[in-house]
Protein backbone atom coordinates (compact mmCIF):
# COMPACT_ATOMS: atom_id res chain seq x y z
CA UNK A 1 0.00 0.00 0.00
CA UNK A 2 1.27 3.47 -0.87
CA UNK A 3 0.08 7.06 -1.28
CA UNK A 4 -0.73 7.94 -4.90
CA UNK A 5 -2.52 11.11 -6.11
CA UNK A 6 -3.79 11.85 -2.64
CA UNK A 7 -5.25 8.38 -2.13
CA UNK A 8 -4.25 4.91 -0.96
CA UNK A 9 -3.18 2.48 -3.68
CA UNK A 10 -3.09 -1.28 -3.03
CA UNK A 11 -1.64 -3.73 -5.55
CA UNK A 12 -2.27 -7.47 -5.44
CA UNK A 13 -0.63 -9.99 -7.75
CA UNK A 14 -0.87 -13.73 -7.86
CA UNK A 15 -0.91 -16.84 -9.97
CA UNK A 16 -3.17 -19.91 -10.00
CA UNK A 17 -1.97 -23.23 -11.35
CA UNK A 18 -3.92 -26.48 -11.62
CA UNK A 19 -3.11 -29.84 -13.15
CA UNK A 20 -5.16 -33.01 -13.45
CA UNK A 21 -4.68 -36.37 -15.15
CA UNK A 22 -7.51 -38.76 -15.96
CA UNK A 23 -6.93 -42.41 -16.88
CA UNK A 24 -10.14 -42.90 -18.86
CA UNK A 25 -11.61 -46.27 -19.83
CA UNK A 26 -14.91 -47.05 -21.53
CA UNK A 27 -16.74 -50.30 -22.29
CA UNK A 28 -19.86 -51.28 -24.15
CA UNK A 29 -22.68 -51.63 -21.64
CA UNK A 30 -24.36 -54.63 -23.21
CA UNK A 31 -23.64 -58.16 -24.44
CA UNK A 32 -25.95 -59.39 -27.17
CA UNK A 33 -29.37 -58.06 -26.21
CA UNK A 34 -28.68 -57.87 -22.48
CA UNK A 35 -28.22 -54.28 -21.34
CA UNK A 36 -26.25 -53.12 -18.30
CA UNK A 37 -23.52 -55.73 -18.72
CA UNK A 38 -19.88 -54.76 -19.10
CA UNK A 39 -18.89 -55.59 -22.65
CA UNK A 40 -15.92 -54.99 -24.93
CA UNK A 41 -13.44 -52.17 -24.37
CA UNK A 42 -14.26 -49.19 -26.60
CA UNK A 43 -12.10 -46.41 -25.15
CA UNK A 44 -8.71 -46.18 -23.42
CA UNK A 45 -6.79 -42.94 -23.07
CA UNK A 46 -4.96 -40.56 -20.77
CA UNK A 47 -6.46 -37.08 -20.56
CA UNK A 48 -4.59 -34.19 -18.95
CA UNK A 49 -5.70 -30.66 -18.14
CA UNK A 50 -3.39 -27.78 -17.21
CA UNK A 51 -4.51 -24.29 -16.16
CA UNK A 52 -2.30 -21.24 -15.62
CA UNK A 53 -3.89 -17.97 -14.42
CA UNK A 54 -1.64 -15.03 -13.47
CA UNK A 55 -3.52 -11.93 -12.32
CA UNK A 56 -2.97 -8.36 -11.13
CA UNK A 57 -5.41 -6.15 -9.22
CA UNK A 58 -5.18 -2.51 -8.15
CA UNK A 59 -7.42 -0.68 -5.66
CA UNK A 60 -7.29 3.08 -5.14
CA UNK A 61 -9.34 4.91 -2.50
CA UNK A 62 -9.64 8.60 -1.77
CA UNK A 63 -12.38 10.27 0.24
CA UNK A 64 -15.74 8.97 -0.87
CA UNK A 65 -14.36 7.26 -3.98
CA UNK A 66 -12.87 3.80 -4.47
CA UNK A 67 -11.67 2.49 -7.85
CA UNK A 68 -10.75 -1.07 -8.74
CA UNK A 69 -9.04 -2.43 -11.86
CA UNK A 70 -7.71 -5.87 -12.56
CA UNK A 71 -6.60 -8.20 -15.32
CA UNK A 72 -6.24 -11.99 -15.56
CA UNK A 73 -4.48 -13.93 -18.30
CA UNK A 74 -6.03 -17.40 -18.57
CA UNK A 75 -4.39 -20.30 -20.36
CA UNK A 76 -6.11 -23.71 -20.39
CA UNK A 77 -4.57 -26.69 -22.17
CA UNK A 78 -6.07 -30.16 -22.73
CA UNK A 79 -4.14 -33.12 -24.12
CA UNK A 80 -5.33 -36.60 -25.10
CA UNK A 81 -3.08 -39.64 -25.46
CA UNK A 82 -5.22 -42.32 -27.14
CA UNK A 83 -4.26 -45.96 -26.48
CA UNK A 84 -7.30 -47.57 -28.13
CA UNK A 85 -6.61 -47.35 -31.85
CA UNK A 86 -9.18 -49.78 -33.28
CA UNK A 87 -11.41 -46.84 -34.23
CA UNK A 88 -8.59 -44.47 -35.17
CA UNK A 89 -6.17 -42.31 -33.23
CA UNK A 90 -7.92 -39.51 -31.33
CA UNK A 91 -4.75 -38.16 -29.75
CA UNK A 92 -4.30 -34.42 -29.82
CA UNK A 93 -4.29 -31.23 -27.79
CA UNK A 94 -5.95 -27.84 -27.67
CA UNK A 95 -5.21 -24.61 -25.81
CA UNK A 96 -7.63 -21.82 -24.85
CA UNK A 97 -6.31 -18.37 -23.94
CA UNK A 98 -8.01 -15.14 -22.92
CA UNK A 99 -7.16 -11.85 -21.22
CA UNK A 100 -10.01 -10.76 -18.92
CA UNK A 101 -10.08 -7.21 -17.50
CA UNK A 102 -12.39 -5.84 -14.80
CA UNK A 103 -13.15 -2.26 -13.75
CA UNK A 104 -15.22 -1.01 -10.84
CA UNK A 105 -16.08 2.20 -8.99
CA UNK A 106 -17.71 2.78 -5.60
CA UNK A 107 -19.06 6.11 -4.35
CA UNK A 108 -19.95 6.54 -0.66
CA UNK A 109 -22.88 8.93 -0.63
CA UNK A 110 -22.94 8.61 3.15
CA UNK A 111 -21.68 6.14 5.76
CA UNK A 112 -25.02 4.34 5.36
CA UNK A 113 -25.33 4.41 1.54
CA UNK A 114 -22.91 3.29 -1.16
CA UNK A 115 -23.48 2.98 -4.90
CA UNK A 116 -21.26 1.10 -7.35
CA UNK A 117 -20.81 0.10 -10.98
CA UNK A 118 -18.58 -2.50 -12.63
CA UNK A 119 -17.73 -3.90 -16.05
CA UNK A 120 -15.75 -7.02 -16.90
CA UNK A 121 -15.03 -9.64 -19.50
CA UNK A 122 -15.37 -13.35 -18.72
CA UNK A 123 -13.90 -16.55 -20.08
CA UNK A 124 -15.19 -20.13 -19.72
CA UNK A 125 -13.17 -22.92 -21.28
CA UNK A 126 -14.87 -26.29 -21.87
CA UNK A 127 -14.32 -29.00 -19.28
CA UNK A 128 -12.95 -32.45 -20.03
CA UNK A 129 -16.49 -33.84 -19.72
CA UNK A 130 -17.71 -31.40 -22.39
CA UNK A 131 -14.82 -32.26 -24.71
CA UNK A 132 -15.10 -36.06 -24.46
CA UNK A 133 -17.36 -36.58 -27.48
CA UNK A 134 -17.68 -34.74 -30.78
CA UNK A 135 -20.90 -36.61 -31.60
CA UNK A 136 -22.52 -39.99 -31.15
CA UNK A 137 -19.65 -42.43 -31.28
CA UNK A 138 -17.14 -39.69 -32.06
CA UNK A 139 -13.83 -38.91 -30.39
CA UNK A 140 -12.67 -35.76 -28.65
CA UNK A 141 -14.34 -32.51 -29.68
CA UNK A 142 -11.30 -30.37 -30.47
CA UNK A 143 -13.51 -27.97 -32.43
CA UNK A 144 -15.33 -26.75 -29.31
CA UNK A 145 -14.60 -23.10 -28.52
CA UNK A 146 -14.44 -21.32 -25.16
CA UNK A 147 -17.35 -19.09 -24.18
CA UNK A 148 -16.59 -15.38 -23.83
CA UNK A 149 -18.80 -12.93 -21.97
CA UNK A 150 -19.22 -9.27 -21.07
CA UNK A 151 -20.58 -8.32 -17.66
CA UNK A 152 -22.13 -5.02 -16.50
CA UNK A 153 -23.55 -4.33 -13.05
CA UNK A 154 -24.81 -1.39 -11.02
CA UNK A 155 -25.98 -1.57 -7.45
CA UNK A 156 -26.29 -0.11 -4.00
CA UNK A 157 -25.59 -1.12 -0.42
CA UNK A 158 -27.54 0.65 2.29
CA UNK A 159 -28.13 0.61 6.02
CA UNK A 160 -31.73 1.48 6.90
CA UNK A 161 -32.33 2.43 10.49
CA UNK A 162 -30.24 0.59 13.04
CA UNK A 163 -31.00 -2.99 12.05
CA UNK A 164 -31.58 -3.45 8.30
CA UNK A 165 -29.01 -3.90 5.55
CA UNK A 166 -30.09 -3.87 1.90
CA UNK A 167 -28.02 -4.95 -1.09
CA UNK A 168 -29.51 -4.49 -4.57
CA UNK A 169 -28.00 -4.95 -8.02
CA UNK A 170 -29.00 -4.87 -11.69
CA UNK A 171 -26.86 -6.83 -14.13
CA UNK A 172 -26.53 -7.65 -17.83
CA UNK A 173 -24.35 -10.46 -19.22
CA UNK A 174 -23.92 -11.17 -22.94
CA UNK A 175 -22.09 -14.32 -24.04
CA UNK A 176 -20.61 -15.50 -27.32
CA UNK A 177 -20.08 -19.20 -28.09
CA UNK A 178 -22.18 -20.36 -25.12
CA UNK A 179 -21.55 -24.07 -24.41
CA UNK A 180 -24.76 -26.07 -24.97
CA UNK A 181 -25.82 -29.70 -25.42
CA UNK A 182 -25.68 -30.79 -29.07
CA UNK A 183 -26.78 -34.42 -28.70
CA UNK A 184 -27.34 -36.97 -25.94
CA UNK A 185 -27.66 -40.64 -26.87
CA UNK A 186 -26.45 -44.03 -25.64
CA UNK A 187 -24.98 -42.49 -22.50
CA UNK A 188 -22.88 -40.01 -24.48
CA UNK A 189 -23.43 -36.26 -24.45
CA UNK A 190 -21.73 -34.00 -26.97
CA UNK A 191 -21.62 -30.20 -26.86
CA UNK A 192 -21.45 -27.35 -29.33
CA UNK A 193 -21.24 -23.56 -29.27
CA UNK A 194 -24.42 -21.51 -29.49
CA UNK A 195 -24.44 -18.18 -31.33
CA UNK A 196 -24.95 -16.11 -28.19
CA UNK A 197 -26.96 -15.61 -25.02
CA UNK A 198 -27.97 -12.79 -22.73
CA UNK A 199 -28.81 -12.72 -19.03
CA UNK A 200 -30.56 -9.73 -17.54
CA UNK A 201 -31.57 -9.67 -13.93
CA UNK A 202 -31.99 -8.25 -10.47
CA UNK A 203 -30.57 -9.40 -7.14
CA UNK A 204 -31.92 -8.24 -3.79
CA UNK A 205 -30.83 -9.15 -0.26
CA UNK A 206 -32.41 -7.78 2.91
CA UNK A 207 -31.09 -8.68 6.38
CA UNK A 208 -32.95 -7.32 9.41
CA UNK A 209 -32.25 -7.61 13.13
CA UNK A 210 -35.73 -7.03 14.57
CA UNK A 211 -34.84 -7.53 18.23
CA UNK A 212 -31.87 -8.89 20.17
CA UNK A 213 -33.24 -12.40 19.63
CA UNK A 214 -35.15 -12.18 16.32
CA UNK A 215 -33.68 -11.72 12.82
CA UNK A 216 -34.75 -12.35 9.23
CA UNK A 217 -32.94 -12.81 5.93
CA UNK A 218 -34.26 -12.58 2.40
CA UNK A 219 -32.49 -13.21 -0.91
CA UNK A 220 -34.31 -12.83 -4.23
CA UNK A 221 -33.04 -13.20 -7.80
CA UNK A 222 -34.91 -12.44 -11.00
CA UNK A 223 -33.02 -13.66 -14.06
CA UNK A 224 -34.14 -13.70 -17.67
CA UNK A 225 -31.67 -15.97 -19.48
CA UNK A 226 -32.27 -16.53 -23.19
CA UNK A 227 -30.64 -17.16 -26.54
CA UNK A 228 -30.28 -14.03 -28.63
CA UNK A 229 -29.68 -15.80 -31.95
CA UNK A 230 -30.99 -19.00 -33.52
CA UNK A 231 -28.78 -22.08 -33.94
CA UNK A 232 -29.20 -25.75 -34.86
CA UNK A 233 -28.64 -28.89 -32.78
CA UNK A 234 -29.26 -32.56 -33.49
CA UNK A 235 -32.77 -32.12 -32.03
CA UNK A 236 -33.68 -29.23 -34.32
CA UNK A 237 -33.49 -25.44 -34.50
CA UNK A 238 -33.28 -23.40 -31.30
CA UNK A 239 -35.01 -20.07 -31.85
CA UNK A 240 -33.81 -16.68 -30.67
CA UNK A 241 -35.64 -15.77 -27.47
CA UNK A 242 -35.79 -19.34 -26.15
CA UNK A 243 -35.02 -19.66 -22.47
CA UNK A 244 -31.82 -21.32 -21.27
CA UNK A 245 -32.66 -24.70 -19.72
CA UNK A 246 -31.86 -25.40 -16.09
CA UNK A 247 -32.18 -21.73 -15.05
CA UNK A 248 -35.20 -20.56 -13.00
CA UNK A 249 -36.47 -17.07 -13.77
CA UNK A 250 -37.20 -16.36 -10.10
CA UNK A 251 -35.56 -17.76 -6.98
CA UNK A 252 -36.23 -16.78 -3.38
CA UNK A 253 -34.88 -17.82 0.02
CA UNK A 254 -36.13 -16.35 3.27
CA UNK A 255 -35.82 -17.33 6.90
CA UNK A 256 -36.88 -16.11 10.32
CA UNK A 257 -34.36 -16.89 13.07
CA UNK A 258 -34.88 -16.79 16.83
CA UNK A 259 -31.87 -17.08 19.13
CA UNK A 260 -31.48 -17.30 22.88
CA UNK A 261 -27.78 -16.50 23.42
CA UNK A 262 -27.79 -17.34 27.13
CA UNK A 263 -28.80 -20.96 26.50
CA UNK A 264 -27.18 -21.34 23.06
CA UNK A 265 -30.52 -22.27 21.47
CA UNK A 266 -31.35 -21.32 17.86
CA UNK A 267 -34.45 -22.03 15.78
CA UNK A 268 -35.46 -21.00 12.27
CA UNK A 269 -38.21 -21.33 9.70
CA UNK A 270 -37.10 -21.27 6.04
CA UNK A 271 -39.05 -20.73 2.83
CA UNK A 272 -37.59 -21.65 -0.59
CA UNK A 273 -39.22 -20.83 -3.93
CA UNK A 274 -38.14 -21.64 -7.49
CA UNK A 275 -40.05 -20.76 -10.64
CA UNK A 276 -40.46 -23.23 -13.52
CA UNK A 277 -37.35 -24.57 -15.26
CA UNK A 278 -37.08 -25.47 -18.94
CA UNK A 279 -35.34 -28.78 -19.60
CA UNK A 280 -34.01 -28.44 -23.17
CA UNK A 281 -33.00 -25.67 -25.54
CA UNK A 282 -36.01 -25.81 -27.89
CA UNK A 283 -38.42 -25.26 -24.96
CA UNK A 284 -40.93 -27.76 -26.43
CA UNK A 285 -40.89 -30.27 -23.56
CA UNK A 286 -42.93 -29.45 -20.43
CA UNK A 287 -40.98 -27.30 -18.01
CA UNK A 288 -40.39 -28.51 -14.46
CA UNK A 289 -43.14 -26.74 -12.46
CA UNK A 290 -42.50 -24.01 -9.92
CA UNK A 291 -42.48 -25.00 -6.26
CA UNK A 292 -42.41 -23.51 -2.78
CA UNK A 293 -41.31 -25.51 0.26
CA UNK A 294 -40.72 -24.86 3.95
CA UNK A 295 -37.90 -26.14 6.17
CA UNK A 296 -37.27 -25.84 9.91
CA UNK A 297 -34.09 -26.14 11.93
CA UNK A 298 -33.11 -26.03 15.60
CA UNK A 299 -29.69 -26.05 17.18
CA UNK A 300 -27.83 -25.85 20.46
CA UNK A 301 -24.33 -24.67 21.29
CA UNK A 302 -22.26 -25.04 24.46
CA UNK A 303 -18.84 -23.70 25.38
CA UNK A 304 -16.61 -25.19 28.06
CA UNK A 305 -13.15 -23.64 28.36
CA UNK A 306 -11.49 -24.23 24.97
CA UNK A 307 -14.20 -26.65 23.83
CA UNK A 308 -17.17 -25.76 21.63
CA UNK A 309 -20.02 -28.26 21.13
CA UNK A 310 -22.89 -28.02 18.64
CA UNK A 311 -26.01 -30.11 18.00
CA UNK A 312 -28.65 -29.56 15.32
CA UNK A 313 -31.78 -31.07 13.82
CA UNK A 314 -33.41 -29.89 10.60
CA UNK A 315 -36.52 -31.02 8.71
CA UNK A 316 -36.62 -30.29 4.98
CA UNK A 317 -39.81 -30.18 2.91
CA UNK A 318 -41.84 -29.84 6.09
CA UNK A 319 -45.23 -30.32 4.40
CA UNK A 320 -44.05 -33.33 2.36
CA UNK A 321 -44.67 -31.70 -1.01
CA UNK A 322 -44.00 -33.61 -4.25
CA UNK A 323 -41.92 -31.50 -6.64
CA UNK A 324 -39.11 -31.65 -9.18
CA UNK A 325 -35.88 -30.80 -7.37
CA UNK A 326 -33.52 -30.79 -10.37
CA UNK A 327 -33.44 -31.50 -14.08
CA UNK A 328 -31.08 -33.29 -16.49
CA UNK A 329 -30.68 -30.77 -19.31
CA UNK A 330 -31.10 -32.21 -22.81
CA UNK A 331 -31.30 -35.86 -21.74
CA UNK A 332 -31.46 -38.06 -24.85
CA UNK A 333 -34.06 -40.41 -23.34
CA UNK A 334 -36.29 -37.49 -22.23
CA UNK A 335 -35.66 -38.38 -18.59
CA UNK A 336 -35.31 -34.74 -17.67
CA UNK A 337 -37.05 -34.63 -14.31
CA UNK A 338 -35.53 -35.67 -10.99
CA UNK A 339 -38.04 -35.77 -8.11
CA UNK A 340 -36.90 -34.24 -4.83
CA UNK A 341 -37.13 -36.20 -1.57
CA UNK A 342 -40.27 -35.96 0.49
CA UNK A 343 -40.15 -34.84 4.08
CA UNK A 344 -36.67 -35.65 5.39
CA UNK A 345 -34.67 -34.90 8.49
CA UNK A 346 -31.03 -34.58 9.40
CA UNK A 347 -29.33 -34.45 12.80
CA UNK A 348 -25.71 -33.82 13.64
CA UNK A 349 -23.22 -33.05 16.38
CA UNK A 350 -19.78 -31.47 16.33
CA UNK A 351 -17.00 -30.66 18.74
CA UNK A 352 -14.12 -28.24 18.31
CA UNK A 353 -11.13 -27.43 20.51
CA UNK A 354 -9.33 -24.09 20.22
CA UNK A 355 -5.62 -24.18 20.96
Amino acid sequence: MRDVAGGQLTLTAGIDYEYSEDQRRGWENFIGTELGVKGALRRQETDTAEILDPYLQAEWARGNWALTAGVRRSSVRFEVADSYLANGNDSGSIRYQQTSPVFGVVYKISPALNVYASAARGFEAPTLNELYYSGTGGGFNFGLQAAKSRHYEIGTKALVGSGTQINAALFHISTEDELVVNAAADGRTSYRNASGTRRVGLELAVDTQWTRNLASHLAFTHLRAEYDAAFATSAGVVNAGNRLPGVPENALFADLVWKHPASGFTSALEVVHRSRIFVEDRNVQPAAPAYTIANVRVGFEQRHAAWRFKQFVRVDNLFDRAYIGSVVVGDGNQRYYEPAPGRSWLAGVSAAYTF
